[in-house]
């Protein structure tokens, strides 16, 4: 009867090991597919700043951290939406409905600038349909 038990959690523990394997496995590929358009922009953002945030809807949002210099944040939040939404369409990602983006800017003391957008907004500027202007004013949620 224990051999029985053990077998199944063996079995158990070996689903999950592999379940969770496949998620971040598929995760590391649009995480990559982000950064290769980053690195378009000479702008170095590492995967480890770079995450899908599960929503109750069953959803997910894809969340990046970027470090801008007081100058250039508005570059880094378009260069990050673009980066973003290239990668979920490389990849072909239907369970991320959002696309969050913060930025770090430091000035005196640093300031937080978060900014929030649909996928199917995103998904319009990456297209071109959406000019950047457009898409910064009418389709992105600053927080």
């Amino acid at each position: 009867m224990d051999r029985f038990k053990s077998v199944k959690l063996s079995a158990l523990i070996a689903l999950l090991c592999i379940l969770t394997y496949g998620n971040a496995f598929g995760n590391t590929k649009i995480f990559q597919a982000a950064q290769r358009v980053f690195s378009t922009y000479r702008m170095n953002v590492p995967v480890s700043e770079m995450h899908l945030e599960k929503m109750d809807s069953g959803s997910s949002i894809f969340v990046i951290h970027i470090d801008a210099r007081r100058n250039n944040f508005d570059m880094a939040l378009m260069v990050g939406f673009v980066a973003a939404g290239t990668a979920v369409k490389q990849i072909g990602s239907d369970d991320i409905s959002g696309i969050r983006i913060v930025v770090d800017v430091p000035y005196k003391e640093t300031t937080i600038i978060q900014a929030s957008s649909t996928i199917q907004q995103v998904m319009h500027l990456v297209d071109g349909e959406t000019k950047p202007e457009e898409f910064m004013r009418n389709d992105v949620i600053f927080t």
